[in-house]
C-alpha cells in the first residue's frame, strides 16, 4: 500500500501512459485512462490534483474494505450481496432499455377532449390543498381623496378605470389586475402579507374590498372569485395535472403491453425448457 501511495504522490511530476496504474490491490488496478473518464469537467489546476488525489484515496478505502467484506463475509451473505447486486444490475438494464423504448413510440399527445373527460370522471377525486383566488390588488403609497380614487377604480373596475389604472402603473408599488387567473392564496399572501391561512376564512370571500396599511403605504384589494381547500379545483387550473396522469396511465399499459409481448415471444421461442 506504501508504494502505491508513493506512485500516487509522484504523478504530479512524472508524466504518466493513458493506461499506466496509479494504485493496485489484490486483482484489481486503478489507472490513468480510468481516473480521466471520471473526472468532472472543468477541473483544472489545484481543483484537478485535490480532486484526483480524492479519487484515489477514496479507491484504496473502498478496495480494502472490499477485500476484508470477501474474507470476512459468510458464503451465504457474500451469494446474497452477489445476487442483490444482480438483480440490481437487471431493474438498471431493463429501467434504461424500457424508458427508451417508452420515449420513442408513447404518444404524447393528449387532446383537450381526453383531458375534459378525465376532468369530469375523476376531478372530484382530486380536491384542492390550500386556496385558489381571482383578485386584484394595488399596493401604494397614495392619500386621502388619491386613495380614495384608487380604491374605487379597482373595486368598480370598468373599462375607463381599467385603463385609468394601466395608465398610472408605474406611479404605485406593486400592482396586479388579471383577475380572470386563478392564483394560489400562497402567491395572494406574499403580494398582501396581512392575509394569511388563519384569516382567510374572514377575507376571501367572491366581492370583498380589502384594505390594509403598513409602514410602506397601502394595500387595496378585490377578491372576485374563490375556491378553498377541499373543494374541486377547475379545469384549468389541474389541466396539466391532469394531462400527466393521462401519460402515466398510458406508459404503463405501454409498459405492461410490451412485456407481455416479450413473454408470448419467449413461450413461442421455446425459450421455456418444459421439465415435465
Amino acid at each position: 500500500m506504501l508504494v502505491a501511495l508513493l506512485l500516487v504522490s509522484c504523478e504530479y511530476f512524472t508524466p504518466r501512459e493513458q493506461d499506466a496504474v496509479l494504485a493496485s490491490i489484490g486483482d484489481q488496478s486503478l489507472t490513468e485512462e480510468q481516473l480521466n473518464e471520471r473526472m468532472p469537467e472543468g477541473l483544472a489546476g489545484q481543483d484537478s490534483l485535490v480532486w484526483r488525489q480524492n479519487t484515489i484515496d477514496r479507491w484504496l478505502i473502498d478496495q480494502q474494505l472490499m477485500l476484508r467484506a470477501q474474507e470476512n463475509l459468510t458464503a451465504l451473505a457474500l451469494s446474497e450481496m452477489d445476487q442483490l447486486v444482480e438483480d440490481y444490475k437487471l431493474q438498471l438494464f431493463r429501467q434504461n432499455y424500457i424508458e427508451n423504448i417508452v420515449a420513442q413510440q408513447l404518444d404524447t399527445l393528449v387532446s383537450d377532449e381526453e383531458i375534459n373527460r378525465f376532468y369530469r370522471a375523476r376531478g372530484k377525486e382530486l380536491p384542492l390543498n390550500e386556496y385558489l383566488v381571482k383578485y386584484r390588488y394595488v399596493q401604494s403609497n397614495v392619500t386621502g381623496n388619491d386613495q380614495y380614487k384608487l380604491a374605487t377604480q379597482l373595486n368598480r373596475y370598468n373599462e375607463s378605470d381599467k385603463a385609468a389604472l394601466d395608465s398610472t402603473r408605474g406611479m404605485h408599488t406593486a400592482m396586479m389586475l388579471r383577475d380572470s387567473v386563478w392564483t394560489r392564496g400562497l402567491d395572494m399572501f406574499r403580494q398582501i402579507p396581512m392575509l394569511n391561512n388563519t384569516n382567510a376564512r374572514t377575507y376571501l370571500k367572491p366581492g370583498r374590498k380589502l384594505r390594509f396599511t403598513d409602514s410602506t403605504g397601502v394595500y387595496l384589494g378585490y377578491v372576485r372569485d374563490v375556491l378553498a381547500p377541499g373543494e374541486q379545483p377547475p379545469l384549468e387550473y389541474i389541466a396539466p395535472v391532469m394531462k400527466q396522469i393521462i401519460l402515466n396511465q398510458r406508459k404503463q399499459a405501454f409498459i405492461k403491453r410490451f412485456e407481455k409481448d416479450l413473454l408470448q415471444l419467449a413461450y413461442k421461442n421455446d425459450y421455456v425448457q418444459d421439465n415435465k
